[in-house]
């Protein structure tokens, strides 16, 4: 290949918004979208099929706070997975996906009541393509 597929953002995407249909890459990328999904860092090789390839590193997953202290992580309908118990940020595995997930620190999320809320986080600009090919759902690919 000879070009490098960049994805692009999507407007009237939000974590937290339901009432879409999810497409089978949501599925595979281990997207949810709930009151409760943030926008986590994860590893670029976060996916539930290991033939997949993806370049974006971050997805929507959901995230609540145990007890204020600690963070935990769920992908999908999956189980609940621990972060760091000291409340600090790092990185875990998922069951049934590759890659990485990096868990927010408990200062970066504010649990009051049934509200969950998280500052975003830094993320750099995306690459400019030279020169866009086409655009195909959610991937465009482009000339590098």
């Amino acid at each position: 290949m000879d070009f490098c597929p960049i994805a692009l953002a999507f407007s009237d995407r939000r974590c937290f918004r339901t009432g879409f249909s999810e497409s089978a890459t949501d599925v595979l990328l281990g997207h949810t979208f709930s009151a409760s999904s943030r926008c986590i860092k994860t590893s670029r090789d976060f996916v539930s099929d290991p033939r997949a390839i993806t370049v974006v590193p971050y997805r929507c997953l959901n995230v609540r706070c145990v007890d204020g202290v600690r963070v935990q992580i769920q992908v999908r309908d999956g189980a609940w997975n621990d972060c760091p118990a000291d409340g600090m940020t790092g990185t875990i595995t998922v069951a049934g996906y590759r890659g990485t997930v990096t868990c927010p620190a408990v200062s970066e999320l504010d649990c009051t009541g049934d509200l969950l809320f998280m500052t975003p986080p830094t993320m750099p600009p995306p690459p400019t393509p030279q020169r866009s090919v086409c655009l195909t759902g959610r991937l465009a690919v482009a000339q590098c």
